[in-house]
């Protein structure tokens, strides 16, 4: 992992601000292939510019498929319910 920010929100700003954070902690080489679902928020102009100032392949799943990106869906699983578990700790 790169970069994250946990919020209680998921908008535009909040992911654009993270893959810019990604991009400066790295030396990426050309070709960078961005993978997403089919989201509102990476689906719209803002960010698909953003991918595309920053020479970046956007990538998304099929409608629907998460066997496309199985290894991150469950990635993010397994962070909510850690996230989940220690929040309910500190209540």
């Amino acid at each position: 992992m790169i970069a994250y920010k946990l919020y209680e929100h998921q908008q535009t700003p909040l992911v654009i601000e993270t893959l810019n954070i990604a991009l400066k902690n790295r030396n990426y080489p050309e070709g960078i292939i961005l993978h997403s679902d089919q989201g509102s928020i990476y689906t719209l102009y803002a960010f698909q510019e953003f991918v595309k100032r920053n020479h970046i392949t956007s990538s998304m799943s099929r409608r629907g498929n998460s066997w496309d990106n199985t290894v991150i869906e469950s990635f993010h699983s397994n962070l909510k319910s850690e996230e989940s578990s220690t929040s309910n700790l500190t209540s």
